[in-house]
């Protein structure tokens, strides 16, 4: 840090290396950032620059070798013999996993660079008026590179003798505001204006090429061109570029009178280019009300609240995230070959339906809060009450071929509630001079409700009350039973919708409750004798979050819990189907529950995934600096971060990621968080 009386600065630079939990993985990051601040004209202009950047190395050995770890026969050797010259691979199983092959044969990384600049500019017109100019660019460049040699027993790496993958892959991101801003106080009124114009773009562009059969391993992915080009696929040589462009205009009021009533009115009008032509733009507007309770004058004389405040809201707010750049047109890809007149020519398929009207997902939000201050300032805390009604779903549904050339369709159909309270306090216990100690925590209910599913799609009603939601294809379940999480009108969304099991026969088939009591057990999605078994949101999480100070000593803790939803287990389900022992890993509980293939998604692999997990836990100790000459504050800590999970859950974590895109709740098995323990030196110079 540095500077003088108009010109200040602060420069960094930062490395992280990690070492990953799976042999030859890791991650390395080299950050060097920059800010300036320059004033001018008696302080009426000042610019505040950022320059930040970034280098990472990535070595991935992906999650996969977890599953491969855990599938394979667990009395497999490593190697064919004691030299440990060649790997162990079973001939007689076909694509047969030595995980540990894998992960020492594999070459699979990346490297990046990302480099950010940004410039503000405040000028005060006058006094009370300003105008602001910022503007930012970044630039991320990627090079992978992967190569599978014969020796990772990978099927189509020892059947082409070697592949080799070399991808690149480009962004650039700009992005320009122009803002002014009023203010003025007149009396006992407040008024803040506020207009924004902003526009951003990105460009994505990348590269990918294979090479398959290789003489020998030595140039792995850097010599593409030594590959033997008959082996060539379809895919193998691809190329992409397109953008995506957001314009967005603001325009915002807060005005206040007597520092009790607060008023906010707010109209945004965004556009985008990643939808349909006829709707890329959409309204937004948004206003809340503010009563500082406690302001008023018959709250003189009360010693009960030093702070109460009253806030109500609505806001509108659009969605386009999860759409992809091209979501709106019709897209066709390779599909092989043809012969035509003799002669042999590339054959073209649809592979996206075109939707001009692809638009806005909106969400319109009703808030009611309070805040509140007691005892003096020793309890306060807030309190929230919310609805939500988000419309237009942009979802992607199957269509019927014909009248469409492709199967699915990306559109706006369906809506949904969101309904929840939030509780947040914090309490000082203790506030003595060398010892306080503060409780803190919040708790928040929420649930999100499919209301329809039902609408007009390119002017086909598209009626129904129940949606597939992601699959469960790799949990070995037959094809037209594997269903498992599903959107359903008047349930929460990422419903489980499954058959129930009630045992297995003595051939090793499970046996399936008949709910519907009809003599037959009925396969597919809208089987009658599937039934709502849970949801895969929680119903309630909470954290408590407690801090205390001890002289220079001071310590603070995370520990927050989820609870009222559920799982499925679905790499236990694959786990325990006795019909591939022999071939693959089992559970030890695997023969007692007799199963030999799974057939249905039953709720026999639905679990309980309420956890309690210690997130955090800090200490530190804060030297005095009243005689170490140029020290303004040297302070000591220790970090370590998820020490334990209480669970009942039996796979790896409870917490899972939840992907609308893949439905949510269905464990296919996961990378595993680890214990990290930090220790962190900070000093400050005069």
């Amino acid at each position: 840090m540095g500077g003088s009386n108009n010109f200040s600065y602060r420069a960094s630079a930062t490395v992280i290396s990690q070492e990953g939990i799976i042999i030859n993985s890791g991650f390395d990051n080299f950050i060097g950032r920059l800010q300036a601040t320059q004033r001018a004209l008696n302080d009426k202009l000042v610019f505040n620059v950022n320059l930040n950047a970034a280098f990472q190395r990535n070595e991935f050995n992906n999650g996969d070798r977890v599953n491969e770890a855990l599938s394979r026969r667990p009395t497999d050797p490593v190697y064919t013999d004691e030299t440990q010259t060649a790997y162990f691979r079973d001939t007689d199983i076909f694509n047969y996993l030595n995980p540990f092959a894998r992960a020492q044969e594999i070459i699979d990384g990346d490297e990046t660079n990302n480099i950010f600049g940004s410039l503000r500019a405040d000028y005060e017109i006058i006094e009370g008026l300003t105008a602001s100019f910022f503007g930012s660019w970044r630039r991320f460049d990627r090079l992978y590179g992967q190569y599978q040699s014969p020796l990772t027993t990978i099927q189509d790496a020892v059947q082409d003798n070697g592949i080799a993958t070399r991808a690149t892959d480009r962004t650039q991101e700009r992005l320009m505001d122009l803002i002014l801003n009023y203010k003025k106080t007149f009396g006992e009124h407040s008024l803040d204006f506020t207009f924004v114009y902003e526009w951003q773009k990105a460009d994505f562009e990348g590269f990918r090429a294979v090479g398959r059969g290789f003489v020998n391993d030595f140039l792995t992915f850097n010599a593409l061109q030594s590959a033997d080009l008959s082996l060539i696929r379809g895919g193998d040589i691809s190329s992409f570029a397109d953008d995506r462009t957001v314009i967005s205009f603001l325009g915002r009021i807060n005005y206040s009178f007597k520092d009790r009533y607060l008023f906010t009115v707010s109209v945004r009008r965004d556009g985008s280019s990643v939808f349909g032509e006829n709707n890329r733009w959409g309204n937004f507007p948004a206003a809340s009300f503010a009563w500082r309770i406690t302001n008023e004058a018959f709250m003189a004389n009360q010693n009960i609240f030093d702070e109460l405040k009253l806030r109500v809201g609505y806001g509108v707010t659009g969605n386009q995230q999860g759409l992809g750049n091209q979501n709106s047109l019709r897209l066709v890809d390779p599909a092989g070959t043809a012969f035509f007149g003799g002669v042999e020519i590339p054959n073209f398929a649809i592979t996206q339906n075109s939707n001009p009207n692809l638009q806005w997902e909106r969400r319109e939000m009703y808030n009611v809060g309070l805040d509140f201050g007691l005892l003096k300032g020793r309890l306060s805390g807030t309190f929230d009450f919310y609805y939500g009604i988000t419309s237009e779903l942009l979802f992607g549904y199957v269509v019927p071929q014909p009248p469409f050339p492709f199967d699915r369709y990306q559109a706006n159909v369906g809506e949904a509630t969101n309904t929840g309270v939030e509780l947040s306090l914090n309490y000082l216990l203790l506030d003595k001079e060398d010892f306080t100690l503060t409780l803190g925590g919040n708790l928040t209910s929420n649930r999100t409700e499919v209301t329809t599913l039902s609408g007009e799609i390119d002017g086909i009603d598209f009626t129904t009350d129940f949606v597939r939601w992601g699959n469960g294809g790799t949990t070995g379940v037959a094809s037209q039973n594997d269903g498992i999480s599903y959107l359903i009108e008047g349930q929460p969304i990422g419903t489980f919708f499954l058959f129930k099991h009630v045992g297995v026969d003595e051939n090793g088939v499970q046996i399936v409750d008949d709910l519907d009591g009809d003599g037959a057990v009925e396969d597919g999605d809208r089987s009658d004798d599937r039934y709502i078994a849970g949801q895969a949101l929680p119903k309630v999480t909470w954290a408590f979050t407690p801090s205390l100070r001890y002289k220079n000593f001071d310590m603070n803790l995370v520990l927050r819990g989820a609870h009222g939803h559920k799982v499925y287990n679905a790499r236990r389900a694959i786990l325990s189907a006795m019909g591939t022992f022999g071939q693959g890993n089992v559970l030890a509980e695997a023969p007692g529950i007799g199963i030999n293939n799974i057939t249905y998604a039953t709720d026999f692999w639905l679990e309980d995934a309420g956890f309690v997990r210690l997130e955090n836990l800090t200490f530190g100790y804060n030297f005095n600096t009243a005689n170490l000459g140029v020290l303004k504050a040297l302070r000591l800590s220790f970090t370590a971060n998820n020490l334990f999970v209480i669970t009942g859950y039996k796979g790896i974590d409870p917490e899972l990621r939840f992907d609308g895109g893949a439905g949510g709740g269905i464990d296919f098995g996961v990378y595993p968080r680890t214990i990290n323990f930090a220790f962190g030196l900070s000093a400050t110079f005069q």
